[in-house]
């Protein structure tokens, strides 16, 4: 049993349970030889996501007679405007099979109105031009009717009776196809083939071919949406023009900027780079679905949307609604993967994401079957020794989801232990994205290609942010003072001389930090640890650096 994500236009069948109607009989892959018709059999099914963020559902099919094969994969996401269903389907010819009349006796998928009459009929002709025909009861006929070539579709709607029943109308729109006939691409168009008998409406969707031999290996693939939607009595399709235009011919587009993208027909998928991503996804509307593979642990990574040009925590749809928002995958390479829901309201508006594991810091400079498994999003730091009243709480929630630290241990961020000149230099690369240096000339005897803190070295003396402690030396162990972090900060803002007023008895005019301590205090980076005291030998402690860095980049007191 899959969820369902939707409601159906409003169509009131089952009083606060998910709402789930049919239409009809409906059928993939069918053909007939004389009086015989030959349908799909069930061979395998393997479930890739049952919710809550997407369903995902591969089916393996072997047709009656054994000439032709099917696999289709059956996706449902958290839109909540129609009860769409997404396919990808492959019709494979398993041996030679010659039809005198294709398009009468061939469908790629069939629909009929089972004991409802529906009376009209919406298509996209061959000059693609939205169509509604209406079908008089009692009437009975057999019509092959051209569709266009811009996702084409077809729908039925509009009982008729004088008090219709809660059953849903029918629509199918093809999104793309690739097809190949007798080894050679079909470059031609779908035909609808309309059939009335007077009590019941039957239509299928076929080929433009007449005398045709499938070869064995010849494949008919179709991305299509299946679409229950609607209520009644129904005047026109515009629900199903509707989910036409925001799901195939203005589809979510995903931009990936770090990362491999991965997508499927109507999924946005992508696979970080070292346990980081960036993208941008657009289009379409309602509520799309990302994927992002290649992390080495089930913990949830950092997520985060770029606003009015700042990164900030994104909150995901499953800590304001429950039906919807977060999955953890464990791959069959023992990777992990996430799903998560992104609401894109009705113009597909673009926004850009990056999501990282906490244990890196991201750096944006430049299987088959899953077992998923929800968690609930986090709702507190984690540390035991941070307190939510804690001056330095806002700043070490920044700096733990945007990668500038992850704390001492598990529990513990240790807010009045020293920072040290190696842990300064690295926050303070983290911070900016984690630059890579442009040259690996190391000048300091005390500075290991193998130390964590290297890179974050000599970035930092090439951007001038410090030139060490002496000609040779850096001296990474040391405590690094306030005088020496608000340095590092001014110089890597520009070394903007600040005329202000003095407000600390500790801080002369002679000292190399005076012009930084100025800066800071106008920057909003600090105020001080009193009115006249600015402490500039006192060890900077981890809090007080990660406040100093998220007040400088954030612009937050």
């Amino acid at each position: 049993m899959l969820p369902d994500f939707r409601g159906l236009s409003n169509t009131p069948i089952w009083e606060g349970q998910p709402q789930h109607t049919h239409m009809g009989d409906i059928y993939i892959a069918q053909y007939e030889t004389g009086t015989t018709v030959n349908l799909l059999e069930a061979q395998n099914a393997d479930i890739r996501s049952s919710g809550p963020v997407y369903a995902d559902i591969n089916i393996e099919y072997l047709m009656d007679g054994g000439k032709f094969k099917a696999e289709y994969e059956h996706m449902e996401l958290p839109q909540t405007d129609e009860t769409r269903t997404l396919y990808r389907c492959t019709i494979t010819a398993l041996e030679d099979v010659t039809f005198t009349n294709f398009k009468d006796q061939f469908s790629i998928f069939s629909a009929t109105g089972r004991d409802a009459f529906y009376t009209k009929l919406g298509y996209l002709d061959s000059n693609n031009t939205c169509q509604i025909k209406e079908i008089v009861p009692g009437s009975s006929m057999v019509e092959y009717i051209t569709l266009g070539t811009e996702a084409p579709y077809f729908d039925f709607f509009n009982i008729n009776e004088s008090n219709p029943r809660t059953l849903g109308n029918f629509g199918l729109i093809v999104k793309d196809s690739d097809i190949t006939i007798d080894g050679q691409t079909y470059t031609g168009n779908f035909v609808l083939k309309h059939e009335v008998d007077g009590c019941l409406n039957r239509e299928a969707l076929t080929l433009d071919l007449g005398v045709v031999t499938l070869r064995a290996g010849d494949t008919i693939t179709l991305d299509f949406v299946l679409l229950p939607w609607g209520t009644q009595p129904q005047e026109d399709d515009s629900n199903v023009r509707n989910v036409r235009e925001d799901t195939c011919l203005n589809p979510y587009v995903l931009d990936v900027k770090t990362g491999t993208d991965r997508s499927s027909a109507f999924l946005p998928q992508v696979t970080a780079e070292r346990q980081r991503a960036e993208f941008t996804i657009s289009g379409g509307k309602n509520n799309a679905a990302i994927r992002v593979y290649g992390f080495e642990s089930w913990h949830k990574p950092v997520i985060q949307e770029l606003v009015d040009g700042k990164w900030g925590t994104y909150h995901l749809e499953s800590e304001k609604n429950g039906y919807d928002g977060y999955q953890v995958f464990r791959e069959e390479d023992g990777s992990y993967s996430f799903s998560f829901a992104i609401p894109m309201g009705e113009d597909g508006t673009a926004r850009t994401f990056r999501v990282f594991a906490k244990q890196s810091q991201p750096n944006y400079s430049g299987g088959s079957s899953s077992a998923a498994v929800s968690e609930q999003p986090e709702t507190s730091l984690g540390f035991v020794d941070v307190s939510t009243n804690a001056y330095h709480y806002d700043a070490v929630q920044w700096a733990v989801e945007n990668g500038v630290t992850t704390g001492t241990d598990a529990n513990a961020f240790s807010p009045d232990a020293s920072c040290t000149r190696a842990q300064a230099v690295t926050f303070l690369r983290r911070a900016e994205g984690c630059p890579a240096p442009k040259s690996e000339e190391n000048q300091f005897k005390d500075l290991t290609s193998n130390a964590y803190y290297y890179d974050a070295v000599l970035w930092a003396v090439e951007r001038g942010i410090t030139t060490g402690t002496g000609k040779d030396t850096f001296s990474p162990d040391s405590v690094c003072t306030r005088a020496q972090i608000v340095t590092f900060l001014w110089r890597l803002d520009g070394s903007d001389i600040i005329d202000t007023n003095n407000p600390f008895a500790d801080v002369q005019n002679d000292d190399y930090f005076y012009s930084p301590v100025l800066w800071a205090v106008n920057k909003g980076v600090t105020t001080g640890t009193s009115a006249a005291g600015f402490s500039p030998e006192a060890p900077c402690t981890r809090a007080q650096i990660v406040t100093f860095l998220y007040r400088y980049k954030t612009g937050n007191p």
